[in-house]
This record gives C-alpha cells, structure tokens and sequence, in this order.
C-alpha cells in the first residue's frame, strides 16, 4: 500500500469529487462527518474505490493483485484483464483506504450507464442464512433469470438531462417487464433504440462469455456488469448498414469506429479460489446476452 495521496493532490492541483456516474453501491456524496465517499472522480481518467471493511476488502484487494501481477502466467488471468478496469495499486486517502481504478466513463462525453448484478446466487459461501434471505428478497425473479439491475443512469437527449433509476425502480421490474422497462428504456433514445451500442456491447459480452467457459481459477458472487454507451451519437444509420454482416466483419469495422459502448467487470469483494466452471456467472451473463439480443432483434 502506498502513502497518503492528500499531499500528492494539493500538489497537482486535482480535487477529488464523487462520481458522477456512480449508479449502484452507497452514494454517500460527501458523505458528512467521516468525509468518507464511495467513489471518487480524480480526473484524468482514474478513480477511486472505497475499500470495505474485512474480510471483503482485502479479498479484492486481493483479487486485483493476483489479475494485474506482472509475474504471473497463469492464462485465466491474463486473458482476465481486458475485461476489468485497470488497476493502479491501493492508496490511502483522507485515513481511508481505496484502490485506484481506470474511470471507465471517463471516454465518453454523455454516458449512459447501467449496472447488471450478475447471478441467481448473489450472496458467497461465507453468507449467513439471514444474507442469504435478505439477497433472495431483493428481486426474486434473478433466481430464474440470473442477474438483476442495480441502477442506471440515462441521458435524454431531448431535455439534454440525465435521469438516475435507483434499486428501488430495478427492484420493482418483474420478469416481464425487465426488457421493455429495464433494457429497452435504457438504450431508447427518444424514438430510436440505440441499436449500434448494443452491437458493441454483445460482441463484448461474448468475449467474455468465452473466457468463462475456458476459466477454472475463480468463483464470482455479487459482482456487476458495467455497461456504458455514449449517448450523444444516435448510430442506428451504421447499425442498419452492419445488420446483414457477419459476426467478424462487425468487429472489425467496429474497431474503426469512435468509442460509442463498453462492458467491464467490476466489484470483486465476492470473488473466491476455484477449481471448476462457474455455472452460476454463466447463467446470468447468458441471460443478460439473451435479452439484449431479443431487444437488438425486436426493433
């Protein structure tokens, strides 16, 4: 772990504030007498991420360090890594602890972003019956479909304003109405399904998808998909021109395109060793792939 940062912000002139586009988690903004925030925008694309208290804290500590360990050549971990924000060590702050993390948003000038909890079980072998439960009542339709919302943060391009669902929005979908009320309305923009972004984010999501059917090394429990896409380019023109291409040749003209989508693991204080296919991860992200190719396909 490193020094405090405190000296080396005053220095460099850099305010940290919280997230803006923090859609999930304790938003505890200026958090009052602690001075204690979540998440914390330091500009130049990098964040930092509240450590919690053990033993889920120094578990993802522990989870970054084994990923990003320039020693290391297990395969499952290096091919890990593209998936996950990059890490720059842990840093004290203000007495606090946090991991400095890459601003995934930080690339995009209007995004908007969704946080997917992935998997039916959401609670980790350590759980108590009660956290089991009370995991189990947050939204019972994730035991059949495998994941559920967080949070999400949509911008309007009409009113040219952002509009935050919080968990209790998430939480009051029903398996019937988590594409039209939760996918659907977070890719709409005004009459148009903002079909090219998806595009990007199921070619992502199948490259991740892959490395799980692969993996044997970790066992993921109440961590998040991180979907984002710029909300100030409308890209159904080009999506409609790549609609009969081939899966490959999507990609590469893809590549060739401004950043218009991402998808990134984040929140790993769940993750433990393994030694066999995570079927519950699976699950949810194949779910997650399923609807969001039902939404591409329905418009």
């Amino acid at each position: 772990m490193e020094d405090g940062l405190e000296n080396d912000f005053k220095k460099a002139g850099i305010v940290a504030e919280p997230l803006s586009t923090q859609v999930a988690g304790c938003h505890t903004g200026n958090a009052g007498p602690s001075n204690k925030t979540e998440m914390l925008d330091i500009g130049n694309g990098y964040v930092l991420k509240l450590i919690q208290a053990p033993p889920r804290g120094p578990r993802e500590i522990g989870f970054y360090e084994k990923v990003f360990d320039e020693k290391t050549n297990e395969k499952d971990v290096i091919a890990l890594r593209p998936h996950l924000p990059q890490f720059y060590g842990s840093h004290v702050y203000n007495n606090f602890t946090y991991l400095k993390l890459e601003n995934i948003t930080s690339s995009f000038r209007k995004p908007s972003v969704m946080d997917v909890k992935i998997g039916a079980i959401s609670w980790d072998p350590e759980a108590t019956e009660a956290k089991i439960n009370q995991e189990k009542s947050k939204f019972p339709p994730a035991q059949k479909v495998g994941f559920r919302f967080a949070g999400m943060r949509v911008y309007n391009q009409e009113s040219e304003s952002f509009e935050v669902l919080d968990n209790h929005y998430c939480y009051s979908l029903t398996e019937e109405t988590i594409l039209s009320h939760g996918f659907e309305r977070f890719f709409r923009q005004g009459k148009d399904i903002q079909k090219n972004a998806i595009q990007v984010i199921l070619s992502k999501l199948k490259d991740i998808e892959q490395w799980f059917v692969s993996q044997r090394t970790f066992s993921f429990f109440s961590t998040s998909l991180l979907l984002v896409y710029e909300s100030s380019v409308n890209s159904i023109e080009t999506t409609q021109h790549m609609s009969c291409e081939s899966e490959n040749t999507i990609k590469r003209r893809l590549q060739d395109l401004p950043i218009i989508a991402d998808v990134r693991m984040i929140d790993f204080a769940h993750v433990f060793p393994s030694n066999s296919q995570d079927e519950n991860y699976l699950h949810g992200l194949r779910s997650v792939i399923f609807y969001l190719n039902s939404l591409l396909h329905s418009v």
